[in-house]
């Protein structure tokens, strides 16, 4: 069992792609294909180790006013692909799940590369 998973009340597997990240003097946020907007309030970038470097996936977790989401883009034969929605999660503890944030990368890559999608 993932420790990752150990956290989270609910997980939610999804495929939004992210048409844009837009900044602007409050802030940034992600702007999803189905219309939906995350209002970004952290974001801590994480990239499990790389087999293949002409095809691999690199990852964003982002702590938004919308919940917590994992973020992933591929990397083809030196191109990078759009970004899409992972997953969207409901950690156990969310206060504590962002103040903790950085500390989950290990627990994250974990999950990402046992995670079949």
């Amino acid at each position: 069992m993932n420790i990752f998973l150990d956290l989270v009340d609910n997980l939610e597997f999804k495929s939004d792609e992210v048409l844009k990240f837009v900044t602007y003097p409050k802030g940034y946020y992600a702007l999803l294909r189905s219309g939906r907007r995350l209002d970004i309030i952290h974001a801590v970038p994480f990239q499990p180790e790389i087999v293949d470097f002409d095809d691999y996936y690199t990852y964003l977790l982002v702590h938004a006013d919308q919940g917590f989401f994992i973020l992933r883009q591929q990397v083809k034969e030196n191109q990078v692909c759009p970004w899409f929605v992972l997953c969207e999660f409901t950690p156990k503890e969310s206060h504590q799940f962002a103040l903790n944030i950085s500390d989950l990368i290990p627990c994250l890559k974990e999950f990402v590369k046992s995670t079949p999608i």
